[in-house]
């Protein structure tokens, strides 16, 4: 029983392709857990695994490293049941628009598990995958790949703590520059992936696109990260263009009832308050709600069928836009 447990904690160690593990590495891991044995008999638990489990030795060079067949089952003990596969099911539909091939790709092996398991339960009353879809929130963008070896060395730089040495082509260059980033974390929006960081000797943050990247490799040095340094603080005060560091509104506008009845069900706020007017064909919404771009945004996205009404500065801010496009298009009838 004691081999069989150490062989259990080596194969959840030994990582899938393209990363790897050596020998000794997975001999100090062992050692963590009181497995405690020799590198001699780590590497003869591993020839025999390897002979059952597909697994792969890099022998090009000492100490030999092992890894996982990109394209390797999951071992899942205990098996995932119905339930839990349909959540992986409907995950993969909503993540798939949403994420890079490459990062689609290491998370393929968990989707054809569930998948798997689908079919097997799904045998007497037809394919789940003919009875579940995912549909996109508005305009659907074809995103940018990222490299899988990019993706590699950020996660390894972020799950360490360490510096990453990147080579990075900002927007209009032609020519791929060399950086050493301390990476502070990992922000997906809109389909694109976005690495916050600093560049080794300063302490101003920086959001780089790891799809501008045609290289990232984790390095000794240690991440050193600016004082009292928050993800979600940067987000929420300055990061991303999201709110620019203003507060909280009151906002007050009116609301075409067809529209708006989604408010009910999905809210802007808990404070939400929804007024039925003498026209039928209106509502008066507020809702102390975040000052956003995404807040203008989706106020924009139902044209005619909003009217701001306060506050007055994002009254006269709506004002402007509504002139501009009306010029814009007079000019061209």
């Amino acid at each position: 029983m004691p081999t069989t447990l150490r062989h259990l904690a080596m194969l959840r160690r030994i990582p899938r392709a393209p990363s790897f593990i050596s020998t000794p590495d997975l001999r100090s891991a062992l050692d963590t857990l009181d497995y405690t044995v020799d590198i001699r008999t780590v590497q003869r638990d591993l020839e025999a695994l390897s002979s059952i489990f597909p697994l792969y030795c890099d022998t090009s060079s000492k100490p030999y490293r092992w890894q996982w067949l990109a394209g390797a089952e999951v071992l899942d003990i205990p098996g995932i049941d119905a339930h839990s596969a349909l959540v992986f099911k409907l995950a993969g539909m909503f993540l798939e628009p949403l994420l890079p091939v490459s990062a689609m790709e290491t998370l393929m092996p968990y989707f054809r598990c569930a998948d798997r398991v689908l079919t097997e339960t799904g045998a007497k009353c037809g394919s789940w995958s003919d009875k579940v879809r995912v549909l996109p929130r508005g305009q659907r963008l074809l995103m940018p790949d990222v490299a899988g070896t990019v993706l590699e060395g950020i996660h390894q730089g972020l799950f360490h703590g360490r510096a990453v040495r990147i080579l990075y082509k900002s927007r209009g260059k032609t020519a791929f520059k060399e950086y050493v980033v301390n990476p502070l974390g990992l922000v997906l929006r809109n389909g694109l992936l976005y690495l916050v960081c600093t560049f080794s000797g300063y302490q101003d943050i920086r959001q780089l696109l790891l799809h501008r990247m045609s290289q990232a490799e984790a390095i000794p040095d240690p991440c050193v990260a600016p004082d009292g340094f928050d993800l979600d603080g940067y987000i929420h005060t300055q990061g991303f263009d999201l709110s620019r560091g203003r507060p909280d509104i009151r906002l007050c506008f009116l609301f075409r009832s067809a529209p708006a009845s989604a408010l009910t069900e999905t809210p802007l706020s808990a404070d939400q308050v929804m007024t039925p007017l003498a026209d039928p064909q209106w509502v008066e919404v507020r809702a102390t709600v975040a000052d956003t771009d995404q807040l203008r945004w989706w106020l924009l996205g139902f044209g005619n069928q909003v009217e701001v009404l306060e506050p007055v500065e994002l009254r006269d801010e709506f004002r402007r836009i509504v002139d501009d496009l009306h010029r814009r298009y007079a000019d061209r009838s």
